[in-house]
């Protein structure tokens, strides 16, 4: 009979029944959605969706129509144009674009919503989209933030065609509306609003050189930023630094014809002395003459040798010239500043420390996820639209359950994990419920199904099924309910302690030789009783039966260990919140040590004919010295983790009874010794030494 037999005939024999204490524990049913009531108290009207009775348009006095009552295109306040050619001209500007761009993208976007079935419908639509235009949607995305952060306005232009769109024919006030067949991007600067009286935009034109074209209102998506009370344009960003450009580049042209009229020196030949003037020869030339052609044919690495009647002097800029380097200093950060980037961002070397650079960055992240956040908003309209082209209900397909909308994902990692540190532990301080704890990450609440494949639901139930068989069916069998406070806070004859406190006085003190405590020496000790007995009734063992026991037994025995170890881990590391990133090492070692022993093992039971308990009880040592110097491994390593994220100095401690090998380590480490980790404790197994932080920090 093998062990999962065992096991099994145990549970029928001693008629445990774990559903009165597990049922609440291992399966918690989701809260149920509450249905919206139509009948909500306080409204007396609900208006129909997709139809104009829904919408309202201002009717005070706009400042560009006080003049007239009728419509008017307006002209943009903002030489658009001018600007757009500043992002290929000036480099300042088109770097911090490049920046600011780079992180737009950098995570992803999607679509969500509490209704799985609207969310499909919208994707699905959106793919249609993407391929009749030819324009994947994050190239769309891309190209609007571009505009949006050069111009402050972005365009979408709505091309409706029934034969290439999945969306149905509707009616709108008696008024047939073909439905969205694509979205193409329009140049920002070519782009005129017709507005009414009270500033409320009628019409689009869009004008390049002599032509033009009108459109709908119901054709554009206008996406804008920065936009004041009054005007319907966005005021672009960089219209405040204009001045600053040209001011730099005046001061640049200057720059650059200092240095193209003083980069070469004038010499200066002095040819006689007042006493000795410069001779004229019989030939009608004069010693000057001489002079200039023996320069002039002189190499530029040559030199010539003259008496004391000649006199070399080189005049040049020297101090005399304006410092400029102050001016161009201001301006560039004044440029900087208004392009909301610092220097390091466009690449400039700066001496800011690197928690400065960290917050500089974090400045550009800010102002990058206030564009996703405008176009998130702004593109609600269009996606509202796609909803109504369904075939859904329409008098419901907007209310809050059923509405989908855009999101990006968060670029800022950093305080991503912050915020997610801080949630999860407002859940585990019972402060928020789970699916509010889901919500606050961003994440939508799993359903029923989604659940079983969270880990307890895959391992960590196999754990309380092991920890409860012992409490319920032995002696003084407590509360059913006291399963689910051991699962909770594990206690053992070390109380309610992570893990048990080990003393290395003597082998035979080792908590390791101790079953209850030791998970792979338990399981160890019940397959070495099954395979004794079965070889004790047959005078033989059945070779594959055994070692499907003993894999049984020891992965059993390694998710116990990777649990326990894990506590170890978060025992001694301060700040448990953040120990995450070491359970993947533990697991892998643990897997590694513990395949290593069972594959000996098997070895063993194969090419010996003796009774298998030999076999057994030479591997049981092993099991218990290699649990133990796993246990402080684990324990000095969390340590050690926790002192170098701090930038804390460590140090080697051991007890005076420490052997040769270990006194020889003694040493102290330095947080930033990149060979630290290798020199913590232990140096051997069973070693007793340990790391605590230097005297001192």
């Amino acid at each position: 009979m093998g062990l999962l037999q065992n096991l099994i005939s145990r549970f029928k024999r001693e008629k445990v029944d774990l559903s009165s204490s597990f049922s609440e524990f291992l399966y918690v049913p989701p809260k149920p959605k509450p249905v919206r009531d139509r009948s909500i108290a306080g409204i007396a009207n609900r208006p129909q969706e997709g139809t104009t009775s829904r919408t309202v348009k201002s009717t005070g006095v706009s400042y560009f129509s006080v003049n007239s009552n009728s419509r008017q295109w307006l002209v943009p306040q903002v030489d658009h144009l001018e600007i757009e050619t500043l992002t290929t001209v000036e480099s300042y500007f088109a770097r911090a674009n490049r920046v600011k761009l780079g992180l737009f993208l950098r995570e992803g976007s999607e679509f969500v919503g509490p209704n799985d079935e609207k969310v499909e419908y919208i994707r699905t639509r959106i793919k249609q989209i993407e391929k009749a235009s030819g324009i994947p949607l994050e190239i769309l995305l891309f190209q609007t933030c571009r505009d949006l952060i050069v111009h402050s306005n972005a365009y979408w232009l709505k091309v409706r065609k029934p034969a290439a769109s999945g969306g149905k024919i509707r009616t709108v006030n008696g008024k047939q509306i073909k439905p969205v067949a694509g979205y193409f991007p329009l140049p920002p600067e070519t782009m005129v609003p017709e507005i009414d009286r009270s500033g409320n935009i009628t019409r689009w034109k869009q004008v390049i050189c002599d032509k033009e074209r009108i459109y709908s209102v119901d054709d554009i998506v206008h996406f804008y930023a920065y936009k004041t009370a009054g005007y319907p344009l966005g005021i672009p960003s960089i219209l405040s630094s204009i001045d600053d450009i040209r001011a730099l580049r005046n001061i640049e042209t200057n720059v650059d014809i200092l240095i193209h009229k003083h980069l070469f020196p004038i010499v200066l030949w002095k040819v006689g002395t007042p006493e000795r003037p410069a001779e004229m020869y019989s030939d009608g030339s004069t010693e000057i003459e001489v002079v200039q052609d023996a320069v002039a044919a002189m190499p530029a690495e040559g030199s010539l040798v003259v008496p004391e009647r000649f006199d070399v002097n080189v005049i040049g800029v020297e101090n005399k010239a304006l410092r400029i380097e102050s001016y161009l200093k201001h301006f560039v950060e004044r440029l900087l500043a208004g392009l909301d980037v610092s220097s390091i961002d466009v690449g400039i070397g700066s001496a800011s420390s690197r928690s400065t650079a960290q917050t500089l960055s974090r400045n550009v992240m800010d102002i990058v996820k206030f564009y996703q956040t405008i176009i998130e908003a702004l593109s609600q309209s269009a996606i509202d639209e796609l909803l109504l082209e369904s075939t859904f209900t329409s008098d419901t397909i907007l209310d809050p359950e059923n509405r989908v909308r855009l999101s990006f994902h968060e670029i800022d990692k950093e305080a991503k994990k912050a915020d997610e540190n801080h949630i999860t532990d407002l859940f585990l301080k019972n402060m928020v419920t789970y699916d509010e704890a889901r919500e606050g990450m961003g994440r939508e609440p799993l359903t029923p199904e989604e659940e079983k494949g969270l880990w307890w639901y895959k391992f960590g139930q196999e754990e309380a099924l092991i920890g409860s068989v012992d409490e319920l069916s032995g002696e003084g069998a407590k509360d059913p309910n006291a399963a689910v406070a051991n699962k909770n806070q594990p206690a053992n004859q070390h109380g309610t302690r992570s893990s048990a406190k080990i003393n290395k006085d003597s082998l035979s003190s080792f908590s390791g030789s101790n079953p209850d405590i030791n998970p792979l020496l338990r399981q160890h000790l019940a397959v070495a009783d099954e395979v004794q007995k079965q070889w004790a009734f047959e005078g033989v063992i059945n070779q594959n039966l055994v070692e499907s026991d003993i894999r049984l037994a020891y992965e059993t025995a390694t998710r116990e260990l990777k649990i326990m170890f894990h506590r170890v881990a978060r025992k001694n590391y301060a700040d448990p919140d953040s120990i995450h990133f070491l359970y993947t090492s533990i697991d892998q070692s643990v897997e590694r040590w513990v395949n290593r022993l069972r594959r000996n093992l098997v070895s063993r039971l194969k090419s010996s004919a003796d009774s298998p308990s030999l076999q057994f009880d030479a591997v049981r040592y092993r099991t218990v010295l290699i649990y133990e110097t796993e246990l402080a491994r684990i324990t000095n390593l969390a340590k050690f983790r926790w002192f170098k994220n701090n930038q804390l100095d460590m140090e080697v401690v051991c007890n005076e009874d420490a052997c040769e090998i270990c006194k020889s380590k003694l040493t102290e480490i330095r947080w930033n010794d990149k060979l630290g980790e290798v020199k913590i404790p232990p140096h051997h197994p069973l070693c007793s030494c340990g790391i605590k932080l230097l005297e001192g920090e």
